[in-house]
């Protein structure tokens, strides 16, 4: 259902003629095609009625994974409050080692197989 209200909202803001918006909204549409691809085998029954994985094959996640992981969103939400205060260099500074840890996650749930 984004997909097609996004694609409005460039259309409007291209012919508009607006100066920053359509980057936005491309960057949008952008990061909602890679959710739709790297979650195609999950929602692949929409269009045809069959599940495309098996229960199985689902990893479960450590707790060790998952504090990782909010440990990482925690500090990308420091990041925009340390902007505010001490200027951008830091913030970026935290926001990147933030998403290191939330990427870094995905390898510590990797462990752990459901029977």
């Amino acid at each position: 259902m984004l997909i097609p209200m996004l694609l409005n909202i460039l259309l409007i803001t291209i012919s508009l003629n607006w100066r920053g918006t359509p980057y936005v909204v491309s960057f949008f549409l952008l990061q909602l095609a890679c959710l739709i691809w790297f979650e195609s085998p999950k929602l692949i029954h929409l269009l045809s009625g069959k599940l495309a994985f098996e229960q199985k094959d689902l990893q479960e996640k450590s707790l060790w994974g998952t504090l990782t992981w909010l440990g990482g969103l925690f500090l990308i939400y420091c990041g925009v409050f340390i902007s505010h205060q001490f200027g951008l260099t830091p913030a970026y500074i935290i926001v990147i080692i933030g998403l290191t840890k939330g990427i870094s996650s995905y390898k510590l749930d990797g462990t752990k197989q459901v029977e």
